[in-house]
């Protein structure tokens, strides 16, 4: 019974950036509203940051609506990394849907090169790179995930070389090949 459950195990999960998203916003919120106080201070004579210096009406309302902009921009840019989406793995592969980006599929058995590290790893064969960062994962999953990769891929790759590698090291180059096939 336990082998039909390993045989047909799937693990699904989807990186949760909404820590990050709620720590960018907050602190655009507050540069946001320092700015305009601190402007508007000085417009007043109350704060002489530079007394020279007129803030017109389309310049508070250019501020007031840039930075909420600015905000959701880099809201995107995170959003467009490599190593965020939704993942589904199981004993055939793994796939990635990322953030309007078309879903990528790789088999276990075509991946070529592995990079474990202990906050991303990434899986890479035919022109095709799949990767998780492990920081946007809830813990929950990826506890789920990171024994069952490991269960998985050590059929073919030798995990065991990165343990104790210092860090500098595992970050330098893909450090996990296929093992040779006797």
């Amino acid at each position: 019974m336990t082998n039909q459950l390993q045989e047909s195990e799937a693990i699904s999960f989807q990186s949760q950036p909404r820590r990050f998203f709620l720590m960018l916003g907050i602190g655009f919120g507050l540069a946001d509203i320092i700015a305009l106080v601190l402007l508007f201070l000085n417009d007043h004579g109350i704060l002489h940051i530079n007394d020279s210096l007129k803030v017109t009406w389309i310049q508070y309302v250019t501020i007031a609506i840039g930075m909420p902009v600015m905000c959701v921009y880099f809201c995107c840019l995170v959003l467009s990394q490599l190593g965020l989406g939704a993942y589904r793995m199981d004993n055939e592969g793994i796939e990635q849907t990322g953030f309007r980006k078309e879903p990528k599929y790789l088999r276990w058995k075509e991946v070529e090169r592995v990079k474990w590290n202990k906050d991303s790893s990434c899986f890479e064969a035919n022109g095709v790179r799949i990767e998780i960062l492990w920081t946007f994962v809830a813990t929950k999953d990826e506890m789920r995930a990171k024994p069952f990769l490991e269960r998985t891929l050590s059929r073919c790759f030798d995990l065991s070389s990165t343990k104790g590698m210092k860090r500098f090291l595992a970050h330098a180059d893909w450090r996990l090949r296929r093992k040779e096939e006797p």
